[in-house]
């Protein structure tokens, strides 16, 4: 398994797993990308922003999608430690969009678990 950004210049070149994303907005739209991928085909996908309008501090979560055939591998926490790894790096917090029931249950403690790890401020 392979967790990578994703430069915008490879976009329209990627492939992802039908089912990944259900939502209308366009990937190759998304200002970054970080994306787990399995013999080339992206199987989850995180995207975000490197600063948040209303929190300049802080890198701003959208999506964390995980295809549910590989949900419960792993994919998450390697696609939210390079997440993590970016914000360190540009010196920032991590501010994530409100969580859906599942994402109450098994992504918040990954992000909490990061938060702390790398000492970085985390914001709901």
């Amino acid at each position: 398994m392979l967790f990578r950004k994703i430069p915008k210049e490879e976009r329209y070149r990627f492939k992802v797993k039908k089912g990944i994303w259900n939502w209308g907005d366009d990937l190759r739209m998304c200002r970054e990308i970080i994306v787990a991928e399995q013999d080339g085909l992206v199987v989850g996908l995180i995207t975000y922003v490197e600063s948040s309008g209303r929190d300049p501090d802080f890198v701003g979560v959208g999506i964390v999608s995980v295809h549910p055939k590989f949900q419960g591998k792993g994919l998450a926490r390697g696609m939210i430690n390079v997440l993590f790894d970016q914000a360190w790096l540009l010196g920032k917090g991590v501010r994530v969009s409100p969580y859906t029931d599942q994402g109450k249950l098994k992504i918040r403690p990954i992000f909490e678990e990061f938060s702390s790890k790398y000492n970085i401020q985390l914001r709901h």
